[in-house]
């Protein structure tokens, strides 16, 4: 039955093998309307991602959407790359855990992140991609987790989407190539079933004495659609290869001219949503009137907690990126061909590690030089300074929120500022007085009973090397009286 459902309309679909970027540039230049995705297992994106930016500058057409998985903890402040929104699922389960999506600036998308197994999350962007919707969902499994329970939540989510073309893409942590694993049939059953085909069907992670295939891209279609292109780029960036995914679209839906964005503060909603009386609404016999009167009052919140901003566009981020720093990758990448077809070569294996250590080094002090003669630049000029600092961290200014109303201590809502004020007061003046209330005192007290004289003294034992001290820092007036001193102390 597990053959059966695995081999119905599941033919294998081959693989492209490009072992060389240049070679990558030559065979898909005419493939200009494509929507372009690029995944890669970063492992550890502080570590790895200057490397990676390297490498990107070398491809004649840009990508538009970048998946990098077991990025480690990512802080969004300093992750920076011209031209791309950047998206996290902020992947907690452990120090492994990550996944950021790269976004080209322009594509109009939204996103959502959904609760896997085991802590894991789950990154899905919903593309506009010729007036229809796009879904890319990106996930990394963590090695440790059961296989069985993540396919049955993996199912799960999969059933909610709805559309023509649909994409599952990460690093899966199943290895494809082993055929005989019950968790692989398992796996490839479930997404059969559900209408997925594999479109990365080749080795993804090569070390010396083991390869596998665990990093995937998925892709569900409810009309063939021809010249979907994937292919595995056999480029050391860490030790998984980057896949490549190129699907045919005339159009990609971008924003308008002006690069406008609606951004919706759906906490705010929530708590506002939460302080309004809905008591005329719910005791309001005419539920024609008290439906129109929900609508209008929740489609007024959310007007008011709406938003349309222009895009910021930050440029020069990765101005350290040099044609000497891209060069050097495309060096290193072949030494790393040639380790390739002699792995027993202990010679050529020195060399190229020697190599990738010393550009690794290279990458951190050009772009350590860079930041350090942007700032020589500034000069003593302080606020030049912090507005180049803010500018490259990403800096945005915290918005504070007004408190309108507040419950008070029996539950009604007060919107008066002043008594909002006092209410703020009285809680944070009393929150001591609580604390300390809270604390379990001991019913005895066992030094009441003891009475202090005042007028008594105590005097620590003097040691011999204090007493001589003593004597020698005294006014040697009298040599004889200071040595015949020493002499009794010492017999003592």
């Amino acid at each position: 039955m597990d053959t059966f459902i695995r081999d119905f309309d599941s033919e294998i679909v081959e693989t492209l093998i490009i072992d060389d970027i240049e070679a990558f540039n030559l065979k898909f230049s005419k493939c200009t309307n494509n929507l372009r995705i690029f995944h890669i297992n970063i492992s550890s994106l502080n570590k790895n991602g200057d490397e990676l930016f390297v490498t990107l500058q070398q491809f004649t057409q840009k990508f538009d959407i970048i998946v990098l998985t077991e990025t480690y903890f990512v802080d969004l402040e300093f992750v920076k790359f011209d031209d791309f929104e950047v998206l996290y699922n902020e992947g907690r389960a452990n120090k492994n855990d990550g996944v950021v999506v790269l976004v080209r600036e322009g594509i109009n998308y939204d996103y959502k992140i959904v609760n896997l197994n085991d802590g894991m999350k789950l990154l899905q962007e919903i593309l506009n991609v010729e007036k229809k919707t796009l879904p890319i969902s990106a996930v990394y499994r963590l090695h440790g987790s059961c296989p069985y329970e993540f396919c049955e939540h993996l199912k799960s989510h999969l059933g909610t989407v709805n559309s023509d073309i649909q994409i599952l893409i990460g690093d899966m942590n199943i290895n494809l190539m082993d055929e005989r694993s019950e968790v692989v049939q398992y796996y490839l059953n479930v997404l059969t079933e559900m209408g997925y085909k594999s479109y990365i069907n080749a080795f993804t992670r090569v070390e010396r004495n083991s390869k596998s295939c665990i990093d995937h891209v998925f892709i569900k279609t409810r009309q063939k659609i021809e010249d979907i292109l994937c292919a595995v780029l056999e480029v050391k960036i860490t030790d998984h290869f980057p896949t490549v995914a190129l699907i045919p679209f005339t159009q990609i839906q971008t924003l308008d001219s002006n690069k406008y964005k609606t951004i919706v503060q759906y906490d705010k909603i929530r708590t506002q949503l939460n302080l309004i009386n809905w008591e005329s609404i719910v005791k309001n016999e005419n539920i024609n009137e008290a439906i129109v009167d929900f609508i209008d009052t929740t489609k007024n919140k959310i007007m008011e907690n709406t938003k349309r901003v222009k895009y910021k566009r930050i440029k020069n981020g990765n101005a350290w990126i040099t044609q000497s720093l891209i060069r050097s990758i495309e060096i290193k990448n072949k030494m790393y061909r040639e380790l390739c077809k002699k792995p027993d070569n202990e010679e050529l294996k020195e060399t190229y590690k020697k190599y990738r250590n010393k550009l690794t080094n290279l990458i951190k002090m050009k772009k350590a030089d860079y930041y350090k003669s942007e700032l020589d630049r500034r000069g003593t000029s302080s606020k030049a300074l912090w507005d180049w600092v803010k500018k490259f961290t990403n800096f945005r200014k915290r918005n504070t929120v007004e408190i309108n109303c507040i419950k008070d201590e029996k539950g009604e809502i007060e919107r008066n500022k002043m008594k909002i004020a006092t209410i703020f007061n009285r809680h944070y003046t009393s929150y001591s007085s609580k604390l300390a209330s809270a604390i379990n005192r001991p019913k005895t007290q066992p030094f009441a009973s003891r009475s202090s004289v005042k007028e008594s003294i105590f005097l620590r034992p003097a040691t011999e090397i204090e007493v001589e001290s003593c004597l020698t820092a005294l006014k040697k007036e009298n040599r004889l009286v200071t040595m015949a001193s020493q002499q009794r102390l010492s017999k003592k």
